[in-house]
Formats: structure tokens, C-alpha cells, sequence
């Protein structure tokens, strides 16, 4: 999508202002793994987590940043945790069952 650099620089104005703000981590996390940026993604990631161990969200797009690493146990790991927070997790689901 070409509007993913307009949104990434939307996200980082936000956290400028509300650097505390976890689902904006974790929406930063997602849109930089779209843009294969996935390092950058796994920080975004682990950022939303130091604030909030518990968003599912924001595992969800470690594990996605971690799968672009290749670093396939800790994003087997990573939605494992998913699980562990709500069983009903779909997403989390479908990428274990892969």
C-alpha cells in the first residue's frame, strides 16, 4: 500500500506525544513489517510489550516480525503466549497451525 510511509510518519507524530500509547507500538510494528522492515518492527513490537506484557496485538506483530527474521522458535513462542492469554485467539490459532 503507498500509503504505508504516510501512516508510519502519522504513528511517530503520536507517539511523540503519547509515547506510552501500546496499540500505536504495536500498529507501528505491523505497518513496518509491511514495509519488510522487520527489525524495525520487532523493536516497535518489543516496545508495546515493556508497556503492556498482555496485547495480543502487539505479540501477534512480534511474532510476524519474528517469522520475517526467520527466527522461528520465538515466534512459535510469541503466539504461544497469545494462546496462553486468551484460548480464543483465532489468529494466533491459524499461525501455530502452520
Amino acid at each position: 500500500c503507498d500509503k504505508e510511509p504516510e501512516a508510519l510518519e502519522a504513528l511517530s507524530a503520536s507517539l511523540a506525544l503519547d509515547p506510552n500509547a501500546v496499540e500505536t507500538h504495536a500498529l507501528r510494528a505491523s505497518i513496518l513489517c509491511s514495509l519488510e522492515r522487520p527489525k524495525e518492527a520487532l523493536e516497535a513490537a518489543d516496545t508495546a510489550l515493556a508497556l503492556d506484557a498482555n496485547s495480543e496485538f502487539a505479540l501477534l506483530q512480534r511474532s510476524r516480525a519474528l517469522c520475517a527474521l526467520k527466527r522461528w522458535r520465538e515466534a512459535e513462542d510469541t503466539l504461544s503466549e497469545v494462546i496462553r492469554i486468551n484460548p480464543e485467539n483465532q489468529a494466533a490459532a491459524n499461525q501455530l497451525a502452520y
